[in-house]
């Protein structure tokens, strides 16, 4: 850590004293913290209650906001030491409460001043913060109405003890800032008069219909809405902002779950058409989730290695261009040595790795593939009839490393011993990825793609499924040769 290095006879003014704020902050604990923690936002408590929002009991229109402890993208703090009450007007569109930091100059507790000036205080701490004559005095600031000016402190007798100079109107229950002693002559600017800033909070409401956009350092605590008879709810927000701990259950495209190669490559019948006799038909989809290097070069530089992707493919992209940031914090596995390495971003086929390991790459038949990083990929298979229980679909695990997938299926031929069968039947596939975390990721559509239909055409799935028309592949006699 970066220090100011202090020796006998050594004059201290402002610009050393910034450096050394400087020193101990931005280049000491910050450095530290910022390159530690993987989310900012509300700390967590035992109970996760800070800065919690509920009804307050009996009410209709005010909620109550617990005090908490939240630390914004610069590590600053922000603190809300007491639970605040809120009241809420119904403005028929839903309403966000928005935390973000601010600064506060007053001081802890409340006083009462007499007219002889007289100061005594209730949770205060005036030996900490007050000194008096003759060693300079500081002055303090109410805020109050009627005793408006800056008094300078005479005497400190204790914590919640002082006495004052000035003209002065009883008063109670009033809160004060400190003024700094500045050099005599010198007037300091009102920014700066108060010399004692502390970590504080701001919430604000905002009203929009769907989550508001808001900046790197604000935090969404709560939705409160509003029914047609005037009842309101509260809805916790808070999940989405909490300190080190990243949100990543969510719907939105950029989702790290969300894997846009997962597509359907090709259907095909186990064994070919079934014989007469047979009643049941199995199937088989080969489905792939990852993309694969045929060639490639490695261009490393003094501050960059870009793994370039001379050729590749997958079914969704083919073999052109790539999007940009498409591949940002997937793997580059090479299948085989089964060593991998973290893609940092991509431009086009141009793959950024930070800490590239070299024995990655084999002298001969290297085998790259690049895949999302997670450990497994489910996929889910449900068929609208001829099968058993058409409402309960397939389940298959497959290893994310594999790149593709293998999935088989079975459906009855229509009969006429059975009812509500169909000679046309709807197969719908979805995937989610699984990860060591233990968290819980939605199914998703398979890419818009072209894939071989059962009857080895050309296809498009869209929405994610595709019919098969059993007629198409009724059973037939096989074909004796008594030659």
């Amino acid at each position: 850590m970066s220090k100011l290095k202090f020796s006998p006879n050594l004059f201290l003014e402002v610009n050393e004293l910034n450096r050394l704020v400087k020193f101990l902050d931005d280049d000491g604990y910050k450095r530290a913290f910022k390159a530690l923690v993987k989310s900012f936002g509300i700390v967590q408590n035992s109970s996760n209650s800070y800065f919690k929002t509920t009804i307050k009991p009996g009410s209709s229109n005010v909620v109550i906001i617990n005090s908490g402890l939240a630390f914004d993208t610069n590590m600053n703090a922000i603190v809300m030491e007491n639970n605040l009450e809120m009241t809420i007007a119904n403005t028929g569109v839903n309403r966000w409460l928005i935390l973000s930091r601010d600064v506060s100059n007053i001081e802890k507790g409340t006083v009462t001043v007499n007219s002889d000036g007289s100061l005594s205080g209730s949770g205060t701490e005036f030996l900490k913060v007050l000194r008096g004559q003759p060693n300079f005095p500081v002055k303090i600031k109410f805020n109050s109405s009627v005793n408006t000016s800056e008094y300078e402190v005479v005497n400190v007798v204790s914590d919640n003890s002082a006495v004052i100079s000035g003209d002065f109107i009883p008063e109670s229950g009033l809160s004060y800032s400190v003024i700094g002693t500045f050099t005599p002559g010198f007037q300091a600017d009102e920014t700066n008069k108060k010399i004692y800033e502390y970590d504080s909070y701001n919430i604000r409401i905002v009203d929009s219909a769907d989550l508001p956009s808001i900046s790197s350092d604000e935090f969404v605590l709560a939705k409160i809405t509003f029914d047609g008879s005037g009842g309101m709810s509260v809805s916790d927000e808070r999940v989405r902002y909490i300190f080190n701990n990243p949100y990543i259950q969510s719907s939105d495209n950029s989702d790290a779950s969300k894997n846009p190669l997962a597509s359907l490559l090709s259907v095909g019948i186990v064994g070919g058409v079934k014989a007469v006799g047979s009643s049941v038909a199995d199937f088989e989809l080969i489905i792939e989730h990852g993309y694969t290097i045929t060639k490639y070069e490695l261009i490393t530089t003094s501050t960059s290695n870009s793994f370039n992707i001379i050729t590749g493919q997958c079914n969704y992209l083919g073999s052109g261009n790539i999007p940009d940031g498409l591949f940002k914090g997937w793997l580059l596995l090479n299948r085989t040595n089964m060593k991998y390495v973290t893609i940092d971003d991509n431009s086009n086929k141009s793959l950024f790795i930070t800490n590239f390991d070299s024995s990655i790459i084999e002298e001969t038949n290297n085998d790259f593939i690049v895949i999302p990083n997670f450990n497994e990929i489910e996929y889910e298979v449900k068929i609208s009839t001829n099968v058993d229980r058409p409402s309960i679909p397939f389940y298959f695990k497959k290893s994310v490393p594999d790149l593709n997938g293998r999935v088989r299926f079975y459906a009855y031929f229509p009969s006429v011993d059975l009812t509500n069968f169909s000679n046309i039947i709807n197969v719908k596939v979805r995937y989610r990825m699984i990860d060591n975390s233990g968290k819980l990721y939605p199914y998703s559509n398979l890419a818009i793609a072209q894939f071989e239909n059962v009857n080895g055409q050309s296809e498009t799935l869209s929405e994610s499924s595709f019919n098969i028309n059993l007629a198409d592949i009724e059973p037939q006699a096989k074909q004796r040769n008594y030659s």
